[in-house]
């Protein structure tokens, strides 16, 4: 066994996201916990620890890693339990080429075997036996043969005309396994009649359960009944369509419904995911945390209550996200329906980001014209902004400033942003170091200044510059460079509002010259900017060990601040 592909596995895989797939987790304090399915756990005895990635239960005493959870759990060999996680995880393992498909033990592959059998009895009855009820669900969702085909779309038959049943046990399928499928009851009757079939697959594309709809408008409780929890299946976890989305791009839009992932298949586009009628969990973003999201959920209270808790747990994961702003009362589905796929692609292009949706959201629904109602409104936006970074809380604490006429001081003590001690420190360096003594009005003509005037005009000429500002976070000195950066960015949103004072400032950086005008230009601007920072803090450890020197050559201090300078050179 190659020792080296298990220590790649046992690092880059997520016991909580592997376990999740076969049992149902809830997170216990900094553990999760799930019934233990060894032995008959009648209460949560299983504990999965993230943080050593290791897993007990308290009750058998059985436990080890992910890979033993495989072997122990789901009656996988060492070797298959290996394969299985390095398909999951992108890990070369060549050496184990020879081995057959080893990813599922073999109650798993009759389960998968039988839920094939029954969508490819399900497309063939969409597709060639005739049902006017069936027909005409496909006619008005616009669902063609290719969407069909593509989403493997099926049709299952009223359950006192020919059934599935025989038609699988002719298939070399057993009543037990039908049974683990949700296919059939205790009582060998069929679960499904009359239904459109939506096949359910995992994140490797295998069909592991399947979601059934109905065609009788009255049957509103049960307008979509799906297969239970199984060795295959983990409603919680799986996101459907995301086997396909995830390698198609990185940016994923995520919508309400089969229909709606549908809808985005029939425009050409193959990114959308929905979850499972469950709101968006830590298991979810786990398998989300490589991936950028567009929100495009329902506009119904219920909709907008998911996109507030999503964009809440997508930020607790430092996942990037926008949301569409759709003003009418349509999903994805109904909009496209109704108005047609050239406004719906336009659409797709009214976005805002996802701390400006909660911004906006809170002063349509907060009167803020009662002073009382100030702080609380600060204080639920600064749930989300607390998620988010410097460059992102400082711009907000500008725009409410402005919005509120309430110094920008005092908005930072709210939101715990603690202003940049750069002001007072880097003027003292660069007048002794940089500078040679230019008198403190001048300041700002000296070298790092002149890079961050030219930075920051950049992005006022081209406001597309301002999308490497946010990915490169470039240093900036001082707060009131930080503050200048925050104004020139909310210049793009609806509810700017126009500040005098910053105007003013502006207006002074628009006299600096050569300013980067092309993408290449403001990365070596950021470039330049990085090692005037780096010159700065070799000056100022140079004045430190002068003075230490001059005062205590055995001073403990003289060896940190060498180190402190050898840092800097690597960075420069």
């Amino acid at each position: 066994m190659n020792s080296s592909i298990i220590n790649e596995i046992l690092h880059k895989s997520d016991i909580v996201e592997v376990i999740s797939e076969f049992i149902n987790l809830s997170k216990t304090g900094k553990n999760y916990k799930g019934i233990c399915t060894v032995h008959n756990d009648t209460s949560p005895s299983l504990s999965v620890s993230e943080e050593k990635q290791f897993f007990k239960c308290f009750s058998c005493g059985i436990s080890g890693n992910v890979i033993s959870f495989l072997e122990k759990f789901q009656g996988m060999s060492k070797k298959d339990s290996i394969i299985f996680l390095a398909q999951k995880y992108d890990i070369n393992y060549k050496s184990f080429d020879h081995i057959e498909n080893t990813r599922y033990n073999e109650n798993q592959k009759k389960i998968i075997k039988v839920l094939v059998d029954a969508t490819n009895k399900f497309s063939y009855d969409i597709t060639f036996q005739e049902n006017s009820k069936a027909i005409n669900f496909l006619k008005v969702r616009n669902l063609n043969s290719d969407i069909q085909n593509m989403f493997s779309i099926g049709y299952a038959k009223p359950s006192n005309t020919e059934g599935y049943k025989d038609f699988l046990l002719k298939k070399d399928n057993d009543i037990s396994t039908m049974i683990n499928a949700s296919l059939i009851n205790e009582k060998e009757n069929q679960t499904i009649s009359d239904r459109i079939i939506f096949p359910i697959k995992n994140d490797f594309g295998d069909i592991v359960g399947l979601s059934a709809r109905t065609l009788d408008p009255s049957e509103k409780n049960y307008k979509y009944i799906n297969s239970s929890d199984s060795i295959v299946f983990n409603k919680s976890s799986i996101i459907y369509n995301f086997w396909r989305a995830k390698e198609v791009s990185k940016e994923l839009y995520l919508v309400e419904g089969f229909m709606d992932v549908i809808a985005f298949a029939r425009v050409g586009l193959y990114n959308s995911i929905a979850l499972m009628g469950t709101s968006i969990s830590e298991i979810h973003t786990k398998k989300l945390k490589n991936h950028s999201i567009v929100l495009f959920l329902d506009n119904d209270t219920a909709g907008l209550n998911a996109t507030l808790k999503s964009i809440f747990f997508l930020f607790k994961v430092n996942i990037d996200v926008n949301v569409i702003r759709n003003s009418s009362i349509y999903d994805p589905d109904e909009f496209l329906n109704t108005n047609g796929e050239k406004q719906f692609l336009n659409l797709l292009n009214e976005r805002i980001s996802g701390i400006e949706f909660i911004y906006q959201h809170l002063l349509k629904t907060i009167d803020l014209s009662n002073s009382n109602n100030i702080k609380p409104f600060i204080n639920k936006l600064n749930n989300y902004l607390k998620l988010c970074d410097q460059i992102i809380k400082s711009q907000y604490s500008n725009k409410i400033s402005n919005l509120l006429n309430i110094d920008i001081l005092e908005i930072n003590k709210i939101l715990n942003i603690t202003s940049f001690d750069g002001d007072r420190q880097n003027r003292t360096i660069l007048k002794k170091n940089v500078t040679n003594g230019v008198k403190d009005n001048k300041i700002k003509d000296t070298y790092i200044f002149i890079n961050i005037n030219r930075l920051l005009l950049g992005m006022l000429k081209n406001p597309k510059l301002i999308e490497i500002y946010l990915s490169e976070k470039p240093f900036l000195g001082t707060s009131k460079y930080m503050q200048l950066a925050s104004y020139i960015m909310s210049k793009k949103d609806d509810s700017f509002v126009e500040n005098e004072q910053l105007e003013l400032e502006l207006k002074e950086i628009e006299k600096t010259k050569n300013y980067p005008k092309t993408n290449e230009e403001f990365l070596e601007t950021i470039e330049n900017i990085q090692k005037d920072k780096v010159n700065i803090k070799l000056n100022q450890n140079n004045i430190k060990l002068k003075n230490i020197l001059a005062k205590n050559p055995d001073d403990q201090l003289i060896p940190k601040i060498l180190q402190s300078s050898i840092k800097a050179k690597k960075v420069k």
